[in-house]
């Protein structure tokens, strides 16, 4: 499959015909969506001098306060509800110290791919919305469950869906209007393998990593819907436990507090809650402070005008 990442790719296809052709098509959609989306220059520098293993904080710090925009939306992330400093930070060489320098440089991502995708309208904003609360609680879950977020897993949250928000500006497929096909998890990628040979998970990891983000934050997203083949690998069953239990936590933290306790039930009934440990006590106690997560990632990262 030329120009394929086969450890990203579907693990398995029951009719190799049919594969191959999806791989073709997909290999036309991932050419276009690559001009489609290019990473903005002002991240690509910062990222360039995070890139350098000889860098230093200094400089990294001046060329992000060189960017008023970036800068503000560092400090803003680093002080928000999902990386919980001990104390606000109001200076960029303290957000490189109490959040981490892995942690900026994920910030740093994410602001400029949310700003890619501001443009959103209809579902594709809705999309938008979901990621950016995604981010959050995975940040949370992986703190308040795991002892410390795993590798990448702020910004996996992020761009998880973002092959929709791909496929959505490209206009390749027509989305359902329904309700349950538009909001709720582990459906719209069986739509997607239906209509196209390849789903929105598979697009996001191959785009992520032509932007040079890691291997360990594409293949996260990649197999966020493979979770069969992610639960059977040590080196990344939590991180796709935490974004799964995420990417479902979101849709229902939407509804009231009772039926918050009612669905969670069922979520206990998946792979998720078993890989991590985490009991229905653990959620529902959780609730006001994973709402708050939420509500603060959505106004961080989809501020209205």
């Amino acid at each position: 499959m030329q120009g394929i990442n086969e450890e990203f790719w579907f693990e398995t296809a029951p009719d190799e015909t049919a594969d191959r052709s999806a791989a073709a098509s997909f290999a036309a959609k991932l050419t276009q969506a690559q001009g489609l989306k290019t990473f903005p220059a002002v991240a690509q520098k910062i990222l360039a001098v995070f890139a350098d293993d000889n860098f230093r904080i200094s400089d990294a710090t001046k060329l992000i306060e060189e960017d008023p925009s970036m800068a503000a939306g560092v400090l803003r992330v680093a002080n928000s509800a999902f990386f919980m400093p001990s104390r606000p930070i109001t200076e960029m060489k303290q957000a490189f110290v109490r959040v981490g320098v892995s942690q900026v440089r994920e910030i740093v991502c994410a602001l400029a791919t949310m700003e890619m995708f501001s443009d959103a309208s209809g579902l594709g904003l809705r999309v938008r919305d979901h990621s950016a609360a995604v981010a959050g609680l995975a940040q949370f879950l992986g703190r308040q469950f795991c002892g410390r977020p795993p590798d990448g897993i702020f910004l996996s949250g992020l761009l998880h869906d973002s092959g929709k928000l791909m496929l959505i500006d490209s206009h390749e497929i027509d989305y359902p209007k329904d309700g349950v096909m538009g909001y709720a998890p582990d459906v719209m990628h069986e739509f997607e393998r239906k209509r196209l040979g390849y789903d929105h998970a598979v697009l996001a990891a191959h785009i992520v990593s032509s932007w040079h983000f890691g291997n360990t934050i594409a293949r996260i997203i990649a197999w966020h819907h493979q979770q069969q083949r992610a639960f059977a690998d040590d080196a990344f069953r939590v991180s796709v436990a935490v974004l799964r239990l995420a990417d479902q936590l979101e849709y229902l933290l939407s509804l009231s507090a009772d039926d918050f306790v009612r669905d969670v039930q069922l979520l206990m009934r998946g792979d998720e809650a078993q890989v991590l440990g985490i009991s229905e006590s653990d959620l529902v106690s959780d609730w006001e402070q994973l709402q708050k997560v939420r509500d603060e990632a959505l106004a961080t990262f989809t501020p209205r005008h």
